[in-house]
């Protein structure tokens, strides 16, 4: 019968061998040999790591092709800006004029403006969702009002809508700054 101290002798002795295979195994994954590490692996042997990296590898690609396809799976809305003005008497100051077409069930998320928007829906039905106020439903011939800095989103979730919008904003700054 061993004692305890030979049983932790046995299993000291044995840990650099252990450690040894390991790294060797780490290194044969990732470079495909052992890389002078002493110790030469036979085919046979290497058909289970290529299967695994090729698992990992195909997992990873399936994994990626996944989450681009819930990206896409969410509409994206289409803004468009028409026209840039200077406000008359009023420096540093400008008007901007623009569409958002939203697809149905697209979403602008949280953001802000510097300055005051002015929107009209043209098309369908939005929701108009500023924090702090309760939700808008706007259909087509509505309009909404955002003052400066407020944290607000727009969504098309039943069906496509359009809506034009014109902004007074301070000039050179950009005209969203998305909230996360």
């Amino acid at each position: 019968m061993r004692t305890l101290s030979q049983d932790i002798e046995s299993r000291t002795n044995h840990y650099p061998y252990w450690t040894h295979h390991r790294r060797v195994a780490v290194t044969y994954f990732l470079w495909g040999s052992s890389r002078g590490s002493g110790l030469h692996l036979a085919p046979t042997r290497g058909l289970p790591v290529k299967l695994i990296r090729a698992t990992i590898v195909l997992t990873i690609v399936i994994g990626a092709a996944i989450a681009r396809q819930d990206q896409r799976g969410q509409p994206e809305a289409v803004r468009s800006i028409f026209e840039r003005h200077n406000q008359s008497d009023v420096p540093g100051k400008e008007i901007v004029i623009g569409t958002a077409a939203l697809p149905k069930g697209a979403i602008i998320g949280f953001h802000t403006h510097p300055g005051d928007e002015i929107g009209y829906v043209i098309r369908g039905t939005l929701v108009l969702k500023t924090r702090g106020r309760p939700d808008r439903i706007l259909h087509a011939g509505q309009t909404f009002f955002n003052p400066r800095g407020a944290i607000h989103s727009l969504q098309a979730p039943d069906s496509a809508g359009l809506e034009v919008s014109i902004w007074i904003v301070d000039k050179g700054a950009p005209l969203a700054t998305p909230i996360r």
